[in-house]
This record gives structure tokens, C-alpha cells and sequence, in this order.
């Protein structure tokens, strides 16, 4: 037998009251000799034994009153076989019901999906395992947890109405499954069943806490029980595209090796407040997927009419050949030639399309591949924008008249070199621009160019700071004529200025004599993609740079997760960064640690310099705009100029849902966190319905000055692949890593959820009550009580 309120225990002294009572009632009379009562006193010896007879019968009534009203207080239950003996009544059930709806759960059998059986399984519990007086708490779960009503409710009545209706209403989401975390957010539910749903700031002693079962409902997909693995594709976001990167709040989450180190920690806390978890598996036994993980354009910034590289990486997580499977490739709606190809189990495969995409402006792609019985994973989607024009401002520190005499004249001369536009021009633009520039608000730049500057005023710092915080790109090269402190004291500013390094001072051999190379850090990202194959590499390691400036890297700035991140260094053997990149506002910075011309180094004179300064510029000015690219549940934002103003905007969602919305304005006159002159007027467009991966159609309609007419854009969503990995999770492999039985295991198909909470299966309680049968001994116990007292005092009076 235990107990549920130990600490009540205390009341049991009560029992002592009558008897003290009974004590004190003994002592209180005095014996004082009077010849009068004699004779009374005889007729009562008479009848001593009586009342003697009657007092102690009382006494032990009340005595017993007591004891079992505060045994009754301590809810006393049993457990095992004794708690199928008579005088046990059921327990009050706590009930916290998860169910899985990340996209793996849209898996279909026949008919059915695994979410469909979830759902029926915990309307089974709803409707025929609990009943009134039982409480229940209902919530759906993914990377994140979304609660169905607020508390814990009564099932009974009209709340069992509103959580058949959230169940009926609910799908899968596009997202990955997170069961440490949502076994973390039940500890706050937890406590809300502890004394009647109080505050869960509130210090809830042991002896107050109810028992409560969460059952989780769930395929049992491993991702979502094992350490985060490398995903077998592209991070989110825009895969492969120049400047995609997983967002900082979620993971592409797979199965790794390990189990979540954090599932022991939630567990335990569970535990803590009396809670058992109950896992039914609704998933397929020998489940398998086939899924498009990756859909990438390699182009920093699409040219109009310019051949285009499309790799689609299509994934096997299954344990049978797919000999005969169908690829397809869509651009801006037209179905280009299929593609056919096969996988073996576990292959990934990489298939590349080529296209040309004509007119300037948005354009949409998407892949699909064979369907399977997870179909939700079987497209990729991609949203690009066609220029038509690259405008870089090149600030030249060191002109001159002579050939190649200037700074930036290698420079010029490579950009106009490289990719053409519309109509054959250069799709690159330089202009070449005076310092003097620079006091004016910098507009209609996509890349702004400081070659071997010597220094900036404080005005000039200004419209730099403001034009990168405002989504401007910055591309910095060094030099001679660079005025150390100067560029230190303004640019730099402890780590708090647009420069992401400390200049120490210039470094090498200025007699040419030794010289050190460009070594890249990481050549799967721009913009050094280029140089990934050896070949190509060992052409740039060749490269002679004879001087450079030694450097501090400073700290991230606060808002900059990643912080600065150090593109390519030095082979002196001295680690300096010889390029670096960091953020700013909406805007990125890149900084050369050398000089774009010839006088500190022989890149210039070869070919890598044309390809490495075509591919920096295409990728600030790619990355320096707005991301079209997103992964499920991230939120779209676009800044928008004056000029691209509209009095309505709609987003059409996939599925053809139209949502209405606002641009918001931004204040004319803010100014960028680090200082400078006033920016342009901007307006922001928010959207954060994404959890429904596909193409999202916007639609601005009347702009400016009676502008009637409708522009379009559009942007893409993308699943997090990792969920498509199907392979389950080990339950002898979780229960021994987390130190014994820690969840019951139950088939979904096995287990009627109607008899779910019976003895040995899953009871909350762990037990039958005995305070109801104790309190029903304690109203019986009242009566005889009353009843034996005016019984004996009614014959005393006679």
C-alpha cells in the first residue's frame, strides 16, 4: 500500500483528542463526603459498569473518527493484485496526450496514414479510456510543441467536444520531431496538475504531487529519439545556393549513433513529478522513402539569358532497389524533359539539369520525383531572381593615368570581363567613384568597392554604416596607402564598426623574395566554390602574394550568431585570415587582407584573380538581398524602397490560399545601429505562415503615384530533409541508454486504447484508491456515534 499525501500523516494525532478529553473528564471531580447522596450513590454503583461499558465505547468511536479522516486525507492506494480487491475504487487519471504530427507521420498503409491511426487511437483514449472527473491535457508535436487548449480539462462535458474537434482539425506539418524537447515542455504541464493546476512558478512539495501518464503517440521515427546527424542533402533554406545557411533555432535533424543525451535530463525531471511515459507506436515496421533532399543553382547572381546548372540530389532510404524512377524538372510552370534513373538501398544520386532563364526578375523551380508512400518529400522547390545588371561602386584609393597604374584597374578590367547580361553586355557594372562620393546616401549599389582607401571622415563612415546595416554588400581590399589607425579608430571601433579586423601591421617581404598563397578554408561554399577540384586549387595555391596586413579578428556583434568567419588564410604558416566576411544589419562585409592590384602581389596576372573577383562580387551582391529561400516555419521578411511601394499585397500559399497582408513602414529617419546618416524610406513585408512547404506567390498591386497596375514575386519553402530518414528507433537501445525501463512500449495496433489504463498495462495511479472507502467508514462512523450518544443518554435520563 502506499500513499499519495504522506505529508497528511500528521493529522493522525487527532486520534489522541478524545482519549486526552476522556483523561481530563476523570480528573475534574473532587470527593467531598455529604450523608444526603449516600443513598444516591448506591443506585449509581449499581450502574458503574454500564456507563464505564458506554463511555469507552464512545471513546473509541471517536478516536477512530479521527484516525480515519486523516488517513482518508493521505489517499492511501494499492497497488498490484490488491488493487483489484472491493474496497479499491478507480483513480482520477492525468492524462497528457501527445501526438505526433511531423511530415513522416503523412507515411501511408493502403488507406491510412500513421497519423491517421494516431489520431483514432487518441480519440479511443478520449472517448472510452477516460471518463468524468478524469483530467486530460492534448497537444500536437513536431520540432516544436503546439498545445490544443491551454490547461488540463475535466474530459467530461463540452471539453471532450473541443479535443475531438482540435483532433479532427489537425495534419502533419512540414517539420522534424523533437522528442526530448516536447518531454521538456511537459514538465511545466506537469505541474499544472499539481494542486488543481497552480502556477508552475510555484514550489510543489513531493507529497502534493498527483500521478500522471504522458502517452506519446508517434511512428517511433529515430530522428527524432537519436543525436543530430549530418543530413543527406543541403542544410535549409535555399540548398547549395550562395549564402544558405541553416537557421540558428533549428536543426536538420537525422538519426545519428547516439541517443539524445538530453532524453535522460527530461525523463528524470518526469519522474521527479510522478510522471510515466507511455510510447504507442503507430508507424509501419519496414517502412521505406524515396525524397529529393537538395535542389541548387551553383550561380552566385543569374544573368538574363544566361545557361543555368541545376543539381537535384534524390535520396534511397529504403532496403529495396528502385530500378525505374521518374525525375522531373519544372521551370515557371512548363514541365522540361524527364529524367530517368535508378537507386539502389542507401544511394544518393546527383542528376544535373541545365536552363536559361530570359526575362529580369523572379522566377520559380521545382523538382519531383516518383511518388512513394511519403510523397509530402518528394519535391524540392526554388525561387530565383534574373538581373540584368550588377552595379558595383569602386572607390579607388590610388588612381592613375597610366596603364594599370591604379588600384583597381586589374580590377575593372576582370568584372567586365566576366558574365554577360541581357543583350550580351557585361553583366557586371563598374563605376569608378571619388571618396568625395561617399557623403551622399548610397542608392542603387549592389556592391560597394574600398581598394587600398587611406582613410574615411566620420560623414563618410556614416553612409558606409548605414548603406551595409541597410542590406548593402561591402568588399574591402588593402594596401599601402591604408592609414592604419586611422582605419582602426573609425571602421574598426573595438569591434563595433563595419571592419571585422584589428589592423596590427603590414607583413611579408617587400623585396619579393618569399612569397605565400591564398589557402580557402572551405571550398563548398562561395567564393571559393570555384576551386574545389584539385586541379583548379593547386592553380591558386600558386598564386604569389609577397604582402599583406597582419590582423586581429574582432567578436560578433550582438544580433550576429555566426560572427566573423574567415574565408581563406595565409600559408606564411602564421593562421592570419587573409579573407574574412561578417554581417552588419541586413548587409555583409568582405575584407582582403592584400591589395587588388599588383604592387603586393602576381594574382592579378592570373587567371584564378578574374574567376575569384567575379565570384566575391556575384556573391555579396546575391547575398546582400533578400532571401527567397526558406526551410518550413521560417519567417519571410523583404525590405522594399520608396519605389516599390503598394497600396495591397496578397501571398498566395501553395494549395491557392490567399492571405491578404500590409507592407509596414520603416521610420524615414532611423538610422543603423552604429551611427551615420539617415537611411532612405523602406518598407517591410512579414509573412511567417510557413509551415506548408511549396512556391508562395506574392502580389503587389497599386503602387506610387496611381500606379494601377500588379507585380509579382515569389518565394519557396522547404521541408528539412532529415525526417524523411524513416529508419526507428531501438526501444532495448533507448530503455538501456537511459538507465533502465524508462517508457512502456505499446503497438498501436495491439492495444485497445479503451483499455489502455487497465492493471498492468498503463495506469496512471499505479493503484486502486482507498480514501473514498475511508471517508464512506467515517460518514458511517458519524452516525453510530450520533446515534450510540443519544441512545445512552436517553436511558440515563430514565
Amino acid at each position: 500500500m502506499g500513499l499519495y499525501n504522506a505529508g497528511l500523516l500528521g493529522w493522525l494525532s487527532l486520534g489522541a483528542i478524545p482519549i486526552l478529553i476522556y483523561l481530563w473528564n476523570q480528573r475534574r471531580y473532587r470527593r467531598v463526603e455529604w450523608a444526603a447522596m449516600e443513598f444516591l450513590l448506591r443506585a449509581l454503583r449499581r450502574n458503574r459498569r454500564r456507563l464505564r461499558l458506554e463511555n469507552v465505547l464512545l471513546l473509541l468511536v471517536r478516536t477512530a473518527l479521527c484516525l480515519l479522516f486523516a488517513l482518508a486525507l493521505a489517499r492511501p492506494h494499492l497497488a498490484g493484485a490488491a488493487a483489484s480487491l472491493p474496497v479499491a475504487t478507480a483513480s482520477r487519471r492525468n492524462v497528457i496526450l501527445l501526438v505526433d504530427r511531423s511530415y513522416s507521420m503523412a507515411y501511408r498503409s493502403g488507406a491510412t496514414s500513421a497519423f491517421d491511426r494516431a489520431r483514432a487511437f487518441a480519440e479511443g483514449v478520449i472517448t472510452k479510456a477516460l471518463g468524468p472527473g478524469d483530467r486530460v491535457a492534448l497537444a500536437f508535436f513536431s520540432d516544436a510543441v503546439q498545445e490544443a487548449l491551454p490547461e488540463p480539462v475535466d474530459v467530461a462535458g463540452p471539453h471532450r467536444e473541443a479535443l475531438l474537434a482540435a483532433l479532427g482539425e489537425a495534419e502533419p506539418l512540414g517539420e522534424g520531431t523533437d522528442v526530448a524537447r516536447t518531454l521538456a515542455w511537459c514538465r511545466r504541464l506537469a505541474d499544472l496538475f499539481d494542486l488543481g493546476g497552480a502556477d508552475p512558478g510555484v514550489e510543489v512539495a513531493d507529497a502534493d504531487r498527483v500521478p500522471k501518464t504522458v502517452v506519446l503517440i508517434t511512428d517511433l521515427q529515430r530522428s527524432g529519439w537519436y543525436e543530430t546527424a549530418d543530413p543527406a542533402g543541403a542544410a535549409p533554406g535555399a540548398p547549395g545556393a550562395p549564402g544558405a545557411e541553416p537557421p540558428p533555432h533549428r536543426d536538420d535533424r537525422r538519426g545519428g549513433s547516439a541517443v539524445d543525451p538530453r532524453l535522460a535530463g527530461v525523463v528524470a525531471a518526469l519522474r521527479e513529478r510522478r510522471g510515466s511515459v507511455v510510447v504507442v507506436d503507430v508507424g509501419e515496421e519496414e517502412p521505406r522513402n524515396l525524397a529529393v533532399t537538395e535542389l541548387a543553382v551553383r550561380e552566385g547572381v543569374i544573368g538574363s539569358g544566361e545557361p543555368l546548372r541545376l543539381d537535384v540530389r534524390a535520396v534511397s532510404w529504403s532496403d529495396r532497389p528502385e530500378p525505374d524512377l521518374v525525375l522531373t524538372l519544372h521551370v515557371d510552370g512548363r514541365k522540361a524533359e524527364p529524367r530517368r534513373l535508378g537507386l539502389e538501398p542507401g544511394e544518393t544520386r546527383v542528376e544535373s539539369f541545365h536552363a536559361v532563364l530570359g526575362e529580369p526578375g523572379p522566377h520559380r523551380i521545382s523538382v519531383e520525383l516518383a511518388s512513394d508512400p511519403l510523397t509530402v518529400d518528394n519535391e524540392r522547390f526554388l525561387a530565383v531572381e534574373v538581373r540584368d545588371r550588377v552595379e558595383v561602386m569602386v572607390v579607388d584609393g590610388e588612381r592613375s593615368a597610366e596603364v594599370w597604374g591604379g588600384e583597381t584597374d586589374y580590377l575593372r578590367a576582370a568584372l567586365a570581363a566576366g558574365p554577360r547580361g541581357a543583350h550580351g553586355s557585361p553583366l557586371i557594372r563598374t563605376e569608378l567613384a571619388h571618396e568625395l562620393a561617399l557623403t551622399e546616401p548610397i542608392r542603387g549599389v549592389d556592391v560597394l568597392v574600398l581598394a587600398n582607401v587611406v582613410s574615411l571622415t566620420a560623414e563618410q563612415v556614416g553612409r558606409v554604416e548605414a548603406y551595409v546595416a541597410g542590406g548593402g554588400a561591402l568588399l574591402v581590399f588593402l594596401g599601402d596607402q591604408v592609414d592604419r589607425d586611422a582605419w582602426n579608430d573609425q571602421l574598426h571601433r573595438g569591434g563595433e564598426g563595419v571592419m571585422p579586423l584589428r589592423l596590427v601591421a603590414v607583413a611579408g617581404d617587400p623585396d619579393r623574395r618569399t612569397a605565400r598563397s591564398l589557402e580557402p578554408v572551405d571550398v563548398d561554399r562561395p567564393p571559393f566554390a570555384f576551386f574545389k577540384p584539385e586541379e583548379y586549387r593547386a592553380v591558386l595555391l600558386g598564386s604569389k602574394v609577397f604582402q599583406y596586413y597582419a590582423s586581429e579578428l574582432s567578436a560578433g556583434r550582438p544580433g550576429d550568431a555566426e560572427g566573423p568567419r574567415v574565408l581563406a588564410r595565409w600559408s606564411d604558416g602564421s593562421g592570419a585570415p587573409a579573407v574574412v566576411e561578417s554581417r552588419l544589419g541586413r548587409g555583409r562585409v568582405m575584407v582582403c587582407t592584400t591589395s587588388c592590384d599588383d604592387e603586393w602581389s602576381h594574382l592579378p596576372a592570373q587567371w584564378p584573380y578574374q574567376v575569384l573577383m567575379e565570384d566575391m562580387v556575384l556573391y555579396l551582391a546575391d547575398t546582400g538581398r533578400a532571401t527567397r529561400n526558406l526551410a518550413v516555419g521560417e519567417e519571410y521578411v523583404r525590405l522594399l524602397g520608396q519605389d516599390e511601394y503598394a497600396r495591397e499585397v496578397t501571398v498566395v500559399a501553395p494549395g491557392g490560399d490567399l492571405f491578404p497582408t500590409r507592407l509596414a513602414e520603416v521610420a524615414s529617419g532611423e538610422a543603423p545601429p552604429t551611427g551615420g546618416g539617415p537611411v532612405a524610406p523602406r518598407f517591410r513585408l512579414h509573412y511567417a505562415d510557413t509551415g506548408r512547404a511549396g512556391l508562395y506567390e506574392v502580389l503587389y498591386r497599386g503602387g506610387v503615384e496611381g500606379d494601377t497596375g500588379t507585380r509579382q514575386d515569389w518565394f519557396a519553402v522547404n521541408l528539412r530533409t532529415g525526417e524523411g530518414d524513416l529508419g526507428r528507433a531501438g526501444t532495448e537501445e533507448l530503455d538501456l541508454a537511459l538507465g533502465g525501463a524508462a517508457f512502456r512500449w505499446l503497438r498501436g495496433d495491439e492495444v485497445d486504447p479503451g483499455r489502455l489504463f487497465e492493471a498492468g498495462e498503463a495506469d496512471p495511479s499505479g493503484g486502486g484508491d482507498l480514501w473514498r472507502t475511508l471517508m464512506a467508514v467515517v460518514l458511517g462512523l458519524l452516525s453510530l456515534e450520533a446515534g450510540m450518544a443519544w441512545w445512552f443518554g436517553r436511558h440515563e435520563r430514565r
